[in-house]
């Protein structure tokens, strides 16, 4: 089949995807803004005529219907509601994926009337939507004029992170995996962290990722005399997260807004006991002391407590289990992508 992504080609998500679909043997193209250089797969450039990025899709249009018209895809799959979405909406191309992320739904349209009509039109454009979490789908079912065919797909593991074992480290060890921005609260996690530190507990807090707070973040943990139990990573290679997990005793994912996050899924897969902000998303994979622990104040005192309890917890190897089993039933990315291969070809019209 031949097939054409259209999205962020600077995300590890878009380019796990497209390289799926590649190695599977299907005709692949790439339309994006930053060439990932995936092999098998063929790229196509977007133009930045615009420093503010917004500008830039509508911008694109025509380029991309020229795109489409040499390409000529069984089927376009666009990333992203509303910027890349609302692309491929208006470049009039059908069969329409769309993949809805998350704050395109969540966030976006509530911003205001305009923003809101326009993701009601993405939505009612596209052939049919995948999203990853409950709330988003029926964020989606009522913004949607026409009843989109809505299918939750997760942005899951590999396989092999099932794999994952913990490694012996002399130090508790608690990961955060998320970006360095607002919506991630890594600066409450910090608080909390000092105030468990306070309170006796040995540990350390390692930090992955990159963001537009890294400089204040620095700044917070050197003020709380943290430095030598905070470490920033910095950015780190997809394929190196299972080695920091193997060192984790627990990941700490506490963001304002979400979907169901890849990380998160990906620390479950790899046995780690997650602490998670009380957000729908998370609701949907963590079951308070079953499999891991929801936090519904991120003030220092309480998530602190939930750290503690977390990394002191007699279940350890049960909620371990739970979370592999869980995601192994539903959250790794073959398994999730099969469902995607079967929207293909029930879009195309074709037999698999």
């Amino acid at each position: 089949m031949k097939l054409c992504f259209l999205g962020d080609a600077g995300s590890i998500h878009t380019v796990r995807i497209a390289d799926y679909f590649a190695k599977k043997g299907h005709d692949v193209s790439l339309i994006g803004f930053d060439n990932p250089g995936i092999k098998k797969v063929k790229y196509c450039q977007l133009k930045k005529h615009f420093s503010f990025m917004d500008l830039n899709y509508p911008d694109n249009i025509p380029l991309l219907n020229k795109y489409l018209m040499q390409i000529k895809p069984d089927l376009l799959h666009a990333h992203y509601a509303t910027s890349y979405g609302f692309m491929a909406a208006f470049s009039g191309f059908h069969p329409f994926l769309l993949t809805c992320w998350g704050s395109d739904i969540l966030v976006t349209p509530k911003k205001n009337p305009f923003l809101r009509a326009l993701t009601r039109h993405v939505l009612n454009k596209a052939d049919a939507v995948t999203c990853d979490s409950e709330d988003m789908k029926s964020e989606i079912e009522e913004l949607s004029d026409k009843g989109a065919k809505i299918s939750k797909v997760y942005f899951g593991p590999e396989e092999k992170v099932l794999g994952v074992k913990p490694k012996k480290h002399n130090l508790k060890s608690i990961l955060s995996l998320r970006g360095l921005e607002s919506n991630y609260n890594i600066d409450k996690i910090i608080a909390a962290f000092s105030v468990l530190i306070a309170d006796g507990e040995k540990a350390k807090l390692v930090i992955l990722g990159e963001g537009r707070k890294k400089e204040a973040l620095l700044r917070l943990t050197e003020l709380k005399g943290l430095s030598a139990l905070v470490e920033f990573k910095g950015r780190v290679k997809n394929n190196l997260i299972p080695h920091y997990l193997s060192l984790s005793d627990v990941v700490v994912s506490v963001p304002s807004s979400d979907s169901t996050a890849a990380s998160l899924l990906e620390a479950m897969a790899a046995g780690c006991i997650p602490v998670v902000s009380g957000i729908p998303a998370n609701k949907e994979w963590v079951k308070e002391k079953v499999n891991g622990f929801i936090a519904d104040d991120l003030d220092p005192e309480p998530l602190g407590y939930i750290l503690r309890m977390a990394l002191n917890n007699a279940n350890i190897s049960k909620m371990r289990k739970n979370n592999k089993e869980k995601v192994r039933k539903y959250g790794t990315f073959e398994k999730n992508m099969q469902v995607v291969e079967k929207i293909y070809f029930s879009l195309t019209k074709r037999k698999k």
